[in-house]
């Protein structure tokens, strides 16, 4: 898939310096709740995405550059419900320029209509204000606040936000925007 400024595409083994080095920067720790891992995991990771459809790396197309990674994970928190999580990071280099927005718009599109999603949610730390305005732009509703609920590898302890949202409200949302 493709955006005016993205390649949404699978995993390359030749990601791997650039995967590694997003993944464990100190900006992409502080709101995942993962801890940073060796070349030979990033790798493994690299491989796994690779024969996964819902692994979606984000290249920039201007430059090639990988800018992020994008997972339409299984919601663990809906049960019956055609429902699917955005899981995502970016680099800090490529933050506050509207790619992910770009990305999640384009993935949102796929969820709902090629993945059969009824709906999208997402998961964001209470403090990750950036991610929170990236959800709410894509028309998202903020559906609960569990506090002090994720330890990260630093042991800060964040409130953890979730967000949905459903495919009728995209497909309306999207049609105010083109009309």
């Amino acid at each position: 898939m493709e955006t005016a400024r993205l390649v949404l595409r699978r995993s390359r083994l030749s990601d791997g310096e650039a995967f590694l080095r997003i993944r464990n920067s100190p900006y992409v720790l502080r709101y995942n709740p993962m801890e940073a891992i060796p070349l030979e995991k990033a790798l493994e990771q690299l491989a796994e995405d690779r024969l996964s459809s819902r692994a979606f790396y984000l290249e920039e197309r201007a430059t090639g550059k990988l800018v992020g990674v994008v997972y339409l994970a299984e919601d663990s928190l809906r049960q019956g419900v055609a429902s699917l999580m955005l899981e995502y990071f970016l680099g800090e280099e490529f933050a506050g320029r509207g790619l992910m927005t770009e990305a999640l718009e384009t993935l949102l599109e796929y969820a709902f209509s090629v993945a059969g999603a009824e709906l999208v949610s997402a998961r964001v730390f209470g403090e990750n204000r950036g991610s929170q305005r990236v959800l709410e732009k894509l028309g998202f509703t903020r559906e609960a606040l569990l506090r002090r609920a994720v330890r990260c590898h630093e042991g800060k302890v964040y409130d953890d936000m979730t967000f949905s949202l459903r495919k009728e409200e995209f497909f309306r949302q999207r049609e105010r925007r083109q009309a």
